[in-house]
């Protein structure tokens, strides 16, 4: 039993490795030298046109892998030149907003990145500039965009043009209409008696300290009169 198997064994190797001969001297013009009968021929040919097939199918298929457009599937803020590129199907248009208060200037940067219901990639803002209402007057400071409803008493940093227009709308005023006037306690058109207050001898520009005078009414004068002595005040601005 040993010998026949080892018998079998070595036939099967002497095919293998004359067979792989022969396809070799078929793929490089050695015809006639394998000592393969016709079937064996056929065989290693069959094998021959199957490795070509495979090669080219291989090939085939890397071709294909470069030419296919960008997997779908990016999140909101992946770079991105079509909507087909992200999961939420919108490639959208950014503009770079450096102090990220959602305005940016005017000839600000562009991107695109994947996004949308309301995504802002960070740096970034979707709200286009251009109008009064939507563009930024100074692009790094966070205090400074339209709308801003919040009064300073210093410059804003960086601002060289109207320092104290913090809301952009091009004029530098007092955030207070009390702010913004002399004292007159016998201003009858201001009907509320505290509302008659102001400035005394000077009403100071923006971010500088004046002397307010409030009014109040005193039951003992009947009047609407200025409150004696007054405390100093910097003018706030927006």
């Amino acid at each position: 039993m040993g010998r026949e198997t080892s018998t079998v064994h070595t036939s099967s190797s002497m095919r293998r490795a004359t067979h792989g001969a022969a396809l070799v001297g078929l793929l490089f013009g050695w015809g006639g030298c394998s000592g393969l009968d016709d079937t064996e021929a056929e065989a290693v040919t069959t094998d021959t046109e199957a490795v070509a097939t495979e090669t080219a199918d291989v090939e085939d298929v890397e071709i294909a892998s470069l030419q296919s457009p960008q997997v779908a599937g990016g999140a909101n803020g992946t770079a991105c030149t079509a909507a087909a590129q992200c999961a939420s199907g919108q490639c959208v248009l950014h503009f770079q907003d450096i102090d990220n208060d959602e305005f940016a200037v005017v000839g600000a940067v562009t991107a695109r990145f994947c996004g949308g219901a309301g995504f802002n990639k960070p740096g970034f803002t979707t709200r286009s500039p251009g109008a009064a209402n939507a563009t930024d007057c100074l692009d790094n400071n966070a205090n400074v965009f339209p709308g801003q409803t919040r009064g300073f008493t210093v410059p804003a940093a960086g601002k060289a043009t109207l320092p104290f227009d913090y809301n952009c709308d091009g004029r530098e005023l007092a955030t207070n209409a009390l702010l913004n006037r002399f004292q007159n306690c016998a201003d009858t058109s201001v009907s509320v008696c505290t509302s008659r207050g102001g400035y005394v001898g000077l009403i100071p520009a923006c971010g500088q300290t004046g002397t307010f005078g409030p009014c109040a009414n005193i039951p003992q004068q009947g009047a609407c009169v200025g409150a004696p002595g007054g405390p100093a005040v910097r003018q706030p601005c927006l």
